[in-house]
């Protein structure tokens, strides 16, 4: 489904119809190489971009950096990355921006669960931006090791 369009009605941002993952941690574990920087195995990954289409950019560094250590492990990031959804893909984590359109778009599109998503804007090395879909739906960091939902996107 159509969640935003430019202003040539070219191109725009499509988001999947089912969630990729009801509970999904952000980060990908812990490892040795990583257990000092913060309490629960994370690493600042610079995925820090916001905006239509920065989730984009930040699924691919949030790959780059978590599969470093642990190239088998599963995390929010991947999954979208790996999406085959509708026959593409080129599925991506949404950036905060983005799952803001989703959120209030959330009625007409459908399925989601009363519960906190994932989005792949980095807020620093313990927590990510999510969005609540929930009641007024709120943004709000999240520790990196929660278990959320996922929902992806992709342009076009």
């Amino acid at each position: 489904m159509i969640v935003w369009l430019d202003e040539t009605h070219q191109h725009g941002l499509i988001v999947s119809l089912a969630d990729q993952s009801n509970q999904i941690q952000w980060r990908n574990g812990s490892s040795k190489k990583t257990q000092h920087f913060g309490d629960h195995g994370d690493r600042m990954t610079n995925a820090r971009a916001d905006g239509i289409f920065a989730g984009q950019m930040n699924t691919a560094v949030i790959i780059s950096q978590l599969t470093e250590d642990n190239v088998t492990g599963n995390f929010a990031a991947r999954v979208c990355a790996e999406c085959g959804s509708a026959g593409y893909g080129d599925w991506y984590l949404p950036s905060k921006t983005e799952l803001q359109q989703i959120y209030e778009l959330r009625k007409e599109i459908g399925g989601f669960n009363n519960d906190m998503y994932w989005s792949s804007t980095e807020f620093n090395v313990g927590f990510v931006w999510g969005q609540n879909f929930q009641g007024y739906g709120g943004q709000f960091t999240q520790n990196k090791s929660s278990q959320y939902a996922i929902r992806c996107v992709r342009k076009f």
